[in-house]
């Protein structure tokens, strides 16, 4: 299949602005589309803490989560801490058996 001059140069502008505008890097535009959340306990909250129980892992799952947890940790993505209050993490596999972290 032979594609014109034309269609070729368009293809290479889309890919160009596809480089340009996506990246894996969720922090890379992070200085142009600041978001921030804060999320506030109602006032009279009756609980303390909030808690999850830890989510049951096999070894071989653990090592994947504290890896991706160090590479989150590395992106700036999240921030080490021992707070009382935590967040759950746990590995989803798709159709084909891969893993894929959730934080």
């Amino acid at each position: 299949m032979d594609i014109s001059e034309e269609s070729r140069l368009s293809l290479e502008n889309v890919k160009r602005l596809i480089q340009r505008n996506f990246n894996e890097n969720p922090l890379a535009w992070w200085d142009r589309n600041k978001i921030e959340a804060t999320l506030k306990v109602k006032e009279g909250c009756k609980y303390e803490y909030v808690r999850y129980k830890s989510i049951q892992m096999n070894m071989e799952d653990r090592k994947d989560m504290q890896m991706i947890i160090k590479e989150h940790i590395n992106l700036g993505l999240i921030e080490p801490g021992i707070s009382a209050y935590n967040s759950p993490g746990f590995l989803v596999r798709n159709h084909g058996e891969i893993k894929r972290g959730k934080l």
